[in-house]
């Protein structure tokens, strides 16, 4: 049985969207430590000398939707907050 391959979904600039999204312009380790690769491994697929096939695609997804619930989260609290805040400084100057 011979090996083959998963075949890429992403390419490795999406790789690198997704990680500069996640972590910033020091993406890669931090990206392979959350999604449990090598480093090497991240290495590799961000020079595009490995596909980044669908499970690594997948797991990156997953973070960037946990990641946009988190920041929609916390933007609802921190508008309500100002809301609050709003109002409250409003009744003390009546």
């Amino acid at each position: 049985m011979k090996f083959e391959p998963k075949p890429a979904v992403w390419t490795p600039d999406d790789l690198a969207q997704a990680g500069q999204a996640l972590y910033g312009p020091n993406w890669q380790s931090q990206l392979a430590r959350d999604i449990d690769v090598s480093i090497r491994s991240m290495q590799y697929m961000a020079a595009g000398e490995r596909p980044v096939h669908g499970g690594i695609a997948r797991d990156v997804l997953g973070l960037l939707h946990k990641r946009g619930r988190e920041i929609a989260e916390l933007a609802d609290n921190l508008d309500k907050l100002a809301q609050l805040r709003e109002g409250y400084a409003n009744s003390q100057n009546t």
